[in-house]
């Protein structure tokens, strides 16, 4: 080999030093971790929309923001869960790509990010909105460890594994704000519960201060339950959280009416109507007597949130808005 043909092969072996040089640069800097969606951290309070998909193009909640506070447009605007939606957005802004996985479609459905268009696929698909621009779509498939997730963006095939720490609600009414009163039992004084075919039955607390209520009036001949029996009905708005909510008209039948009265003068309504899937209840707030200013902006805070709405309650709950008088008493000999 000549001199000119030797320098002329090293001078090329040079230049394919250098630009495998360049590529193997250019694929680390493309594998080096970052957020999964670096434009979210500065469009935050930007994002107005939120649809969430499940397999075949499910819609679980188009969570909306209208007039500054967050909805779910699927149970007719009723207020969305803050926190549960606070955790996404912030999970989401903060999600930082840990390896690089799979982008062959055929395997993704190894990782829950296939198609979210196919019937059956185990993913859920996100996409925020910030006004009619898509901030970003995300697929996000199972998760192989606490705080981790296998994810790609839509309409990409990359897929990842990825930080996030989210609550990934797959059912509309995980979304919806579950509060709805928190009246414990020592704040309540009396208790009535009236039945459509007259029936009534009244309870009492025990005495000044006590815990326990018991019935007013026993029938002649009657003994009442164990002590604690009653209980449970004066426990009922403690802590009562919804499962699901509808924008109605109450069934025409006659409710049942529970009526709990605090010793400041706050009066709680449940109408609870018994239909073909289970009771619905119907909730409201009113005062009685001389009271605070406090007192009524709680009622009328409550009523802002309850009125128009009929509620699906847990049964353990909604069973207690409906106790008979017999259920008190001793069995008959």
């Amino acid at each position: 080999m000549s001199q000119r043909s030797l320098l002329a092969l090293l001078a090329l072996l040079l230049v394919l030093a250098a630009l495998a040089l360049l590529v193997s640069t250019g694929e680390r800097e493309a594998a080096r971790p970052g957020l999964l969606l670096p434009e979210l951290q500065n469009r935050l309070d930007d994002i107005d929309k939120i649809r969430i998909d499940t397999g075949g193009n499910t819609r679980v909640a188009s969570l909306q923001r209208r007039e500054g506070r967050w909805v779910v447009a699927e149970r007719a605007g009723y207020p969305a869960d803050l926190g549960r939606l606070r955790r996404l957005l912030l999970g989401l802004a903060e999600a930082r790509v840990l390896e690089t996985m799979t982008a062959n479609p055929a395997l993704h459905d190894r990782l829950g990010i296939e198609d979210p268009a196919e019937p059956g696929a185990a993913g859920i698909a996100l996409a925020l909105q910030a006004g009619e621009r898509i901030v970003g779509q995300v697929v996000l498939g199972s998760s192989p460890a606490a705080g981790q997730f296998y994810a790609r963006l839509l309409d990409e095939d990359q897929g990842f594994l990825i930080t996030l720490d989210a609550d990934l609600g797959r059912d509309t009414r995980d979304w919806l704000a579950p509060d709805l009163l928190n009246i414990p039992a020592s704040r309540i004084a009396s208790i009535s519960i009236s039945h459509p075919d007259g029936e009534a039955l009244r309870l009492a607390k025990e005495g000044p201060g006590a815990f326990g209520f018991v019935l007013d009036t026993v029938p002649e001949g009657r003994e009442p339950r164990a002590p604690r029996t009653a209980d449970g009905i004066g426990g009922v708005l403690a802590s009562l959280r919804l499962e699901d909510v509808a924008r109605a008209e109450p069934p025409q039948e006659a409710p049942v009416v529970a009526r709990f009265t605090t010793g400041d003068g706050l009066v709680l309504t449940a109408e609870t109507w018994m239909v073909e899937d289970g009771r619905r209840v119907r909730l409201g707030a009113a005062t009685e007597g001389d009271v605070t200013g406090e007192i009524l902006q709680e009622a009328a805070d409550i009523n802002a949130l309850t009125a128009g709405w009929l509620f699906t309650l847990p049964t353990f709950k909604s069973a207690q808005l409906v106790r008979q008088l017999e259920e008190l008493l001793e069995p008959v000999d």
